[in-house]
């Protein structure tokens, strides 16, 4: 099951929510719901109880499956298919690109490696999906894993389906761990995921994309850090390396709205002398949102 205007890009392993994969990938997921808690879930213990309400709802709406019996069904699809990398052939069906229930994917250059391989690259190939669309990119935040991040993905898009304008909602998947005590380290492995999302900015501004950013909690890092740095690359940026002057297609990355839920940073982090000042995030428009 797919909908067009779901897509994600991952650069996280499968099967593991604190290990970077090799390849950076854009794809379609498979998008039937799936609830994270499994067999565990609190509405199906409440046996008839749950059978209305908000219960109700979440019971039609996502399955429930043993995650041991999901894990072994995603691992025998990948044993089975393989994933088709369409923008590098000779990637076919390669072992660092296994992506269960999808049978096609293509990889996006490294940011800090090969920045200047992204610029030369051909695009034809991408998918028409994405080319000039106005796309919601999703950062979530800590503990995460991809059957979450699809959760938001899809109500993201049951709220902009009423909508005169196509909207596309792309996810970020990055490792942000699973364990509560892991937070130090998943906080050190959003600035690493911060490169991989500014590629991801700069190829959507490549093929022309109107971007907007919603991110929470330590996904505000991510985004927060990627936008700074690409700010920095722009042709005669305060205090850019010239870096900017290699690369004029920096003139179509905008980002147009970015917004901070529940951001884990410091409240003066968008000061001027803050870790991310305002006059150097590559964003239009930026609003926070957070409770006391």
């Amino acid at each position: 099951k797919f909908d067009d205007e779901i897509w994600m890009a991952s650069c996280c392993q499968v099967n593991s929510m604190s290990r970077f994969a090799a390849e950076f990938c854009l794809y379609q997921p498979d998008c039937r719901l799936f609830c994270d808690k499994g067999m565990d879930c609190k509405y199906l213990k409440r046996g008839q109880l749950s059978q209305r309400g908000e219960a109700a709802v979440h019971l039609d709406t996502f399955c429930h499956v043993a995650h041991d019996v999901l894990c072994a069904a995603a691992a025998a699809d990948m044993n089975a298919r393989g994933t088709e990398v369409v923008n590098l052939p000779n990637l076919r069906h390669h072992p660092r690109v296994l992506l269960p229930y999808v049978s096609k994917c293509w990889v996006i250059p490294n940011y800090a490696k090969e920045l200047h391989d992204l610029f030369a690259t051909d695009l034809s190939s991408f998918p028409d999906a994405l080319k000039g669309a106005q796309v919601v990119v999703l950062a979530h935040g800590f503990r995460v894993n991809s059957l979450r991040l699809l959760r938001t993905s899809w109500v993201l898009r049951q709220l902009t389906r009423s909508l005169p304008q196509r909207i596309v909602v792309l996810a970020f998947l990055w490792p942000s761990h699973r364990h509560h005590k892991s937070y130090a380290k998943a906080r050190t492995d959003a600035t690493e995921a911060a490169e991989y999302f500014a590629t991801l900015l700069l190829l959507l501004g490549k093929l022309r994309c109107t971007v907007s950013v919603v991110a929470h909690s330590l996904g505000c890092r991510v985004a927060l850090t990627a936008l700074t740095a690409l700010t920095a690359l722009k042709p005669g940026a305060s205090g850019a390396s010239g870096a900017g002057t290699d690369v004029p297609q920096l003139e179509h990355v905008q980002v147009q709205y970015l917004a901070l839920l529940g951001a884990a940073v410091p409240r003066d982090a968008l000061e001027p002398r803050g870790e991310f000042p305002r006059d150097r995030l590559l964003a239009r428009n930026v609003d926070i949102f957070y409770t006391h």
